[in-house]
């Protein structure tokens, strides 16, 4: 599947979501066929129109396009496991940190931190000079998760545009035992506790207020 880097028109009233999902002028394109078929890159737009006003118009640009499906494995009890990341910057620190960099991972680390990341693989922010390893709680997060596939990971230390890119991802596995506010794509599904399927914000928000009537009665 061959990738084209394009430059596209970013109108006002699409701005705003954009920040949200850490979008910039540059959109992935690839052939709508293909991205129907279930072909996924990570914070890409799909399509094959060439104005983004005309993209969001017919459905086709935005993370979620329709006609393609996303789940996310979401846990809401807390276990005490290796399978499991709950200490998200410690973790980082000795084991993801010592993981090469993408060019995916080092344009997700500027679009959260807006840290750019020097030849010798230290960053280089407002602030000055540091390393990988003095990167938000919310920036070591999601790269904990998807460089670490086979992991449960708690994204409870994760702000909006955090969580919001999250849920562009597809077959990731997190746990957060509160609903947070962020946007989710109308098609991604949730998949809570390997149990129920939700689809969208609705779903989220309605098992949300079903589970907190369930620990009032149930007085937790």
């Amino acid at each position: 599947m061959k990738e084209v880097l394009v430059t596209i028109p970013v109108q006002e009233e699409h701005r705003g979501y954009l920040e949200a999902i850490g979008a910039d002028m540059h959109f992935t394109y690839v052939n709508r066929k293909e991205a129907i078929s279930g072909r996924f890159l990570r914070g890409s737009c799909f399509g094959m129109k060439w104005t983004l006003s005309q993209d969001i118009e017919n459905g086709y640009c935005r993370n979620f396009m329709k006609g393609m499906k996303y789940l996310i494995y979401l846990y809401t009890e807390k276990q005490e496991s290796e399978d499991w990341i709950l200490k998200n910057d410690l973790y980082f620190n000795l084991y993801t940190s010592n993981l090469p960099l993408t060019e995916e991972d080092k344009q997700i680390i500027f679009q959260i931190d807006e840290a750019k990341i020097t030849k010798d693989q230290h960053i280089e922010t407002k602030y000055g000079i540091g390393v990988v390893r003095n990167l938000s709680s919310g920036c070591k997060t999601y790269l904990n998760v998807i460089k670490n596939p086979d992991k449960i990971v708690s994204v409870k230390e994760c702000g909006r545009n955090v969580l919001t890119r999250l849920f562009c991802l597809d077959g990731i596995h997190i746990y957060m035992d509160y609903p947070g506010r962020f946007e989710i794509g109308e098609n991604v599904q949730i998949m809570f506790n390997d149990k129920e399927i939700v689809t969208g914000r609705n779903g989220y928000e309605k098992w949300w207020n079903k589970e907190y009537a369930r620990r009032f009665e149930d007085d937790l």
